[in-house]
């Protein structure tokens, strides 16, 4: 039974798969398509884009009927009905095929002719089976013909041997008549060999190319033409079906008939992009492409053209119609799914049906006798059911023991780390925030290395609880990373002078090697994860070196793509070769035989190792007993652009509130309350705070609130349920500052910051609430839409947007004094696009035409906006990169 295996085309898993990621991939290309076109905001300079973009679709899709068609003739030529035909051509094998290739043509709805050519008769029809209206139907011995003289079997036979050779698209002909209802047919055909690689046989396949015209039709549709010809100008595929195969019908029409070309030269063009015009005279848009296939044998050509006055023309009918469009869609969508699951479901009910009864203590052996038979998964799980049944009972016992232990163990496990984590994160929330505040208060020359040491010393501390916090997040996979443009010389040298108090109290040196390509270039990669690893290494080669140096060398190995290299190097006891392999296991340990003591590697390798992997990099260990010990890790980092480099310590701007608002801040920690009083008030938010949710009921009933700042933990008590249920109520916007995982916290109705916050990143938020009450609020979910929610697109976006709105800042203050109308009129007419994509009417208005007409006021209110929007934008941006 074990060794049983499931034929790949027999499984209904294969089968779903295929059927729901073809469902998908459509589904996202017509709402994608759809969403885009929508989102335009003039359609005609991305008309040519557009085009080339369905030129690639058609061609994909082109290509990927060949290489399915392939696949199947590979399949079925390598079949036992064929092969035990060709080897021994005996009426018992003849009628072994018989029953194979009806059920092909059944299986495939674009298949409707299949044959097998004698090789040594003058390609004389073996076996021949058609579909006439979805009923397959084998032709009689005496309508089989010789296929030696037509082109196609005299090119196929020339191909080499291990090529597939596909047809020229033409409608189908039986005895030198096309067939009615015309059906374009592409012929494909594969060579059969006999056990002495002799070939025997064509194998050849009628493929009705209709699908392919239906999608080549979808992806062309509104103003988008499309159009392929051969290199005589026939049409194989246009939209007006009446032009297709005009020199096979006689019909005569070509595409030099309608547009006003020279063919020949046309084709020969190395610019596949242009314009060219019709009969009428229309200037039409268009993109030429190749399509060869058979190694070159034959060759279409695929034009997408759109009308230019139907391009300008669409823009308005393309808002109207997107919406039904869509919906539409999704409806068919959900019939699909619908019916698909419905008639599978009746299919398993056998299967549960059995289950079900055992379950109830009955074992309806009728039931699985019938099912046993079948070749897919539920036939294999019956007849795995039937015979693990009594082994089934002891292991459910076992179990559910089992599962009691590891329930208890988690719950433990998790409770421990909720409990690490807020009496961790609050300290460090309040100690990390006050010294931000200290360094904003302009501390004298001999405070700042205090305050610098300081904030290292919290730095490496919230460090260390990120290494206890995020094994487990390692372990679960629920840790991505964040990569922005990095200078790794000055993260090694931050890392180096945080440790170097440490190497100097046991008499030990420190040196840090950085090659210059490091120091001068900036690398995108996760800062807080790197400095994780290095911290990590280092603090391990402290601990284990009594005596002699640490050396630190960084570089770049440029191998398929960049590498930064990392050594830590150290002259420590080192470790036992037979440990090696141990020592990034979590909490490995090795016992000191002269000391009787157990040193170990605990959780610092193995966070190490793991995030290397996130990396996609590699983490190499050599040592040698007594003589230390060499950690070596390579991760890939792409070079960051040249425009992406962080400012040192930019200072944050912010708007200015016209109105007073208050801020109801919940809070038992004092520092904390503090730290949040005295960043709120410098930006003008009056805050009221209190420790306890009783008083806090009190205030909100007899005071007024804009916004609500609270922790999760009061007095050692979780009050998740107090904001799901208390504070909502007052329908004003809740924001959580905590020291717990956010993902604990997913249902709560507010935007959370896990503790070390932010302070910046908590103005932004706040102030983004607040300020939608006096400044435009930018209007954005167009713009996700048209990016499909995708995390990475919209990311950069919102950079995007940050560093215009930012030059605009600039621009404008520089304006206010140089009153330069030229200047002014350039950014009018480069902020006008931004003012109209979202939606921002209070500034559109209070824009004039000429820098004379600015006044004061409004010069004030636009510096403000852009502020405002800067903090939204931030906002978004710290949305969208969270975990």
């Amino acid at each position: 039974m074990s060794n049983e295996k499931m034929s790949f085309w027999n499984s209904i898993v294969i089968k779903s798969a295929m059927l729901f990621t073809t469902v998908i991939v459509v589904a996202l290309f017509l709402l994608g398509y759809l969403i885009n076109r929508q989102a335009s905001g003039v359609i005609s300079d991305y008309s040519q884009d557009q085009m080339l973009h369905a030129s690639s679709l058609v061609k994909k899709s082109f290509y990927s009927m060949l290489n399915e068609v392939a696949n199947d003739i590979a399949l079925i030529s390598k079949s036992p009905a064929i092969d035990d035909y060709v080897n021994n051509p005996s009426a018992e094998n003849h009628s072994t095929l018989e029953k194979s290739f009806p059920i092909i043509l059944s299986e495939k709805p674009n298949y409707f002719q299949i044959r097998l050519l004698d090789v040594d008769d003058d390609g004389k029809e073996i076996i021949k089976y058609e579909k006439v209206n979805e009923y397959v139907e084998k032709v009689s011995f005496d309508r089989l013909q010789h296929k030696g003289e037509k082109k196609y079997y005299k090119e196929a036979m020339a191909m080499d041997d291990e090529s597939f050779y596909y047809s020229e698209i033409s409608l189908n002909e039986e005895f030198g008549k096309i067939s009615r209802p015309h059906i374009p047919t592409l012929r494909a055909i594969g060579k059969v060999f006999n056990q002495e690689d002799q070939l025997k046989t064509l194998l050849v396949i009628n493929v009705d190319v209709s699908a392919f015209f239906e999608e080549v039709n979808q992806i062309g549709k509104q103003e988008i033409a499309s159009l392929i010809i051969d290199d005589r100008g026939e049409y194989k595929y246009a939209n007006d079906t009446i032009k297709r195969f005009g020199r096979q019908l006689g019909t005569g029409e070509a595409m030099t008939n309608d547009y006003d070309i020279v063919l020949k030269d046309f084709l020969l063009e190395t610019n596949r992009n242009g314009v060219f015009l019709n009969r009428q005279k229309v200037p039409h848009l268009y993109h030429l492409d190749e399509m060869s296939y058979s190694d070159g044998l034959h060759r279409l050509y695929l034009i997408t053209t759109a009308s230019k006055e139907a391009v300008l023309a669409n823009v308005a009918k393309v808002n109207r119609d997107s919406l039904l469009m869509v919906i539409i869609v999704c409806l068919f969508l959900l019939a699909l799914i619908y019916l698909y699951t419905n008639f599978f479901s009746r299919k398993l009910s056998k299967i549960t049906l059995a289950i079900s009864d055992y379950e109830k203590g009955k074992v309806p052996s009728d039931h699985l006798t019938k099912i046993k038979k079948r070749k897919d998964e539920i036939g294999l799980l019956a007849r795995s059911f039937s015979t693990m049944r009594k082994e089934i009972d002891f292991r459910v016992v076992e179990l559910k023991e089992s599962l009691k232990r590891e329930k208890k163990a988690v719950a433990e496990k998790n409770e421990f780390l909720q409990n690490m984590s807020h009496e961790l994160r609050t300290p460090l929330n309040a100690i990390l925030g006050l010294t931000k505040l200290l360094h904003k208060n302009k501390p004298s020359s001999a405070q700042i290395p205090i305050i610098d040491s300081l904030q290292r010393s919290a730095g490496n501390l919230n460090g260390l609880m990120h290494d206890i916090l995020d094994q487990q997040k390692l372990m679960e996979g629920r840790i991505t990373l964040h990569r922005v443009a990095t200078n790794v010389d000055e993260q090694l040298q931050t890392i180096v002078s945080s440790y170097r108090f440490d190497t100097i109290q046991k008499g030990l040196e420190l040196s840090l090697t950085v090659s210059s390509e490091l120091k001068e270039k900036y690398y995108l990669i996760d800062p807080l994860r790197f400095n994780q690893i290095v911290t990590n290494l280092l603090v391990n080669a402290i601990k284990y070196t009594a005596s002699g140096q640490i050396d630190i060398q960084a570089g770049v190995l440029e191998r398929e793509r960049s590498h930064l290299t990392i050594d830590v190097r150290d002259t420590g006891r080192g470790i036992d070769p037979q440990n090696l392999l141990n020592i990034k296991e979590r909490f490995f340990r090795v016992m000191n035989e002269n000391t009787l003591r157990i040193d170990g590697f605990g959780l610092g390798l193995s966070i190490v190792k793991k995030l290397v992997d996130l990396f996609g990099g590699d983490l190499n260990v050599t040592s040698e007993l007594g003589k230390g010990s060499i950690f070596n890790f390579s991760i890939p980092a792409e070079v960051a652009p040249p425009d992406s480099s962080p400012a040192s310590e930019a200072v944050l701007s912010y708007p200015k509130l016209q109105a007073t608002y208050h801020v109801l801040h919940i809070e038992d920690d004092i520092s904390s309350q503090l730290m949040v009083k005295n960043t709120l008030e410098a930006v003008g938010i009056a805050v009221v705070q209190t420790n306890s949710m009783r008083q806090a009921l009190q205030l909100l009933d007899n005071n007024h609130f804009e916004l609500l700042l609270t922790d999760l933990m009061l007095d050692s008590e979780l009050i998740t349920k107090y904001v799901r249920q208390e504070l909502s109520q007052y329908n004003i916007p809740i924001v959580i500052t905590s020291a717990f995982d956010s993902s604990k916290h997913k249902d709560l109705n507010a935007d959370y910051f896990q503790k070390p916050v932010d302070l910046n990143q908590l103005v932004d938020k706040i102030i983004s609430v607040l300020g939608g009450n006096e400044y435009d609020v930018p209007q954005l979910k167009s713009t996700y839409e048209q990016y499909d929610h995708k995390k990475e697109k919209i990311v950069n976006y919102l950079k995007i947007l940050d560093k215009e709105f930012d030059q605009y800042l600039l621009r404008f203050n520089r304006l206010s004094t140089s009153k330069d109308q030229k200047e002014w009129s350039a950014i009018k007419h480069k902020i006008a696009t931004h003012i109209n994509a979202m939606q921002l009417t209070r500034l559109k208005e209070a824009l004039p035409e000429r820098i004379e007409d600015l006044q004061p006021d409004t010069l004030d209110l636009l510096l403000n906006q852009v502020k405002f929007m800067l903090c939204y934008f931030r906002n978004e941006l710290r949305i969208n990169l969270a975990d």
